[in-house]
């Protein structure tokens, strides 16, 4: 038992440092990150804060995920990168409500895609078959 939520809080930290690269690849120029010393440096700042922000703004949803994951047995790829989208979706909903700004396509399109991959990845790191006990 204390295995399997190591994984699961392993595959969480690992999903959201994912989500948080693939937030920064759709917004920073790739030539500029691999430019200089100093690029790569604020990139890497960049991704470990986008990181930070999508661990804290998507736990309560991805939560729900888990342990339905972990209730019904389901090892599926497809439904954790579809939970994983659907996270960054709401998520998503939950940053504008809370600025009080204007949605766009492009984040929300942005953000399912953060979260289909930090779903894959959770899958990865924490999906494996369940053991017997």
């Amino acid at each position: 038992m204390a295995w399997r939520i190591f994984r699961i809080l392993a595959g969480y930290v690992a999903a959201s440092l994912v989500a948080g690269i693939t937030q920064v690849m759709l917004v920073v120029d790739a030539g500029t990150v691999f430019a200089s010393r100093d690029g790569t440096a604020a990139s890497g700042l960049l991704v470990m804060m986008a990181a930070a922000q999508t661990a804290c703004f998507a736990a309560p949803f991805a939560l729900a995920g888990i342990v339905l994951s972990e209730r019904l047995a389901i090892r599926h790829w497809a439904y954790f990168m579809a939970g994983g989208g659907l996270v960054g979706l709401a998520a998503f909903v939950t940053v504008i409500g809370w600025a009080g700004g204007q949605a766009s396509a492009y984040p929300a399109v942005a953000l399912f895609t953060a979260g289909a991959a930090g779903g894959f990845v959770y899958r990865l790191v924490a999906g494996g078959p369940r053991p017997q006990p």
